[in-house]
């Protein structure tokens, strides 16, 4: 999924509130951010193996939707339409998270 759709589904569910819970495309955007996370993670942790990682996350970093959205609208909106949510993701952690 490229990250504007992401970004533009995850705001209007954000809109919902608690109710977004319920909605079909909070499974799917859920999945996709966390298999970005993990694969982002892994990234990071191949290179802390090489002793230059990308990203120095707290061992349970917390975000709120909110801020990961804040996030996402940080990244021009054609670049987001160009860009995977993974690639969105590590950029996002980079900057989030420095070492």
């Amino acid at each position: 999924m490229d990250a504007h759709t992401f970004y533009v589904k995850g705001s209007a569910l954000n809109r919902q509130g608690a109710s977004a819970l319920l909605n079909p495309e909070f499974p799917t955007l859920k999945a996709e951010m966390e298999s970005a996370i993990k694969l982002v993670g892994a990234e990071n942790d191949r290179a802390k193996t090489r002793g230059k990682p990308l990203y120095c996350a707290p061992a349970k970093p917390d975000m709120t939707a909110d801020q990961l959205l804040a996030e996402f609208r940080r990244i021009p909106q054609e670049r987001r339409r160009k860009i995977t949510v993974r690639q969105a993701w590590r950029e996002i952690a980079i900057r989030r998270f420095p070492c």
